[in-house]
């Protein structure tokens, strides 16, 4: 028998599923997605932190031996890392007061990010063999905030030149676009995460970025 594709999920509570029902989340959906479509069957393992930071998610990348192997092993490594880091900044600054807290929290996301998105390349050897990492970018979880939409891009441009130093091994989810203007439909009660509808479009997102991979996947 045919073994199935191992998949790793990493990353914040996206990756863990928070806004959609038990089993919901777009970790699932892709595995979903990917058995609708594949003849290969796929098994995930879920490594998702509720409120991790990009910088929290390297530290347990680093001391946490069976996420190391997990990740060593998959086939497929999916992250998402940056939305907690903007979401601290500027708790900060528009809550707390601290209005010079966004630059400071931006550039270590950006130190973080690509220390974690290395790290991440160099224990799955994702250059050395036929396997993918997918990184999301951010979409606006403040879209009623008139500053939000700039740091947001800044936190995507990170993400996006930091996959692009891998070549094709390191693949963008675009997530942003498909929330934009769309974001009353896809939060849940909390008005930051995904409700059930938006994890499903993440999992589009996703799958969209990993059609290459393997051929067939549409």
């Amino acid at each position: 028998m045919t073994k199935p594709i191992k998949m790793t999920a990493v990353g914040d509570s996206l990756t863990f599923g928070t806004g959609a029902p038990e089993m919901k989340g777009f970790v699932w959906v892709v595995q979903d997605l990917w058995r609708s479509k594949q003849p290969l069957d796929i098994a995930h393992r879920n490594f998702g932190v509720v409120g991790a930071t990009t910088a929290e998610t390297l530290e347990r990348l680093l001391a946490n031996g069976e996420l190391r192997r997990a990740v060593a092993s998959a086939d497929i490594v999916t992250l998402t890392a940056g939305g907690n880091d903007l979401i601290r900044a500027a708790m900060r600054m528009y809550i707390q007061g601290e209005t010079r807290s966004m630059k400071p929290g931006m550039r270590a996301f950006a130190h973080a990010y690509k220390d974690l998105l290395g790290e991440l390349v160099a224990v799955h050897r994702t250059m050395e063999r036929d396997a993918r990492i997918v990184v999301t970018d951010c979409y606006n979880p403040f879209p009623q905030v008139r500053d939000a939409v700039l740091w947001i891009n800044f936190v995507n441009r990170c993400i996006y030149r930091n996959a692009a130093s891998y070549g094709g091994k390191v693949l963008v989810a675009r997530t942003y676009d498909a929330f934009l203007g769309r974001e009353a439909h896809l939060f849940a009660d909390d008005g930051v995460h995904p409700n059930e509808r938006g994890h499903r479009i993440l999992a589009e997102c996703v799958a969209e970025a990993l059609s290459p991979f393997p051929e067939g996947w549409r």
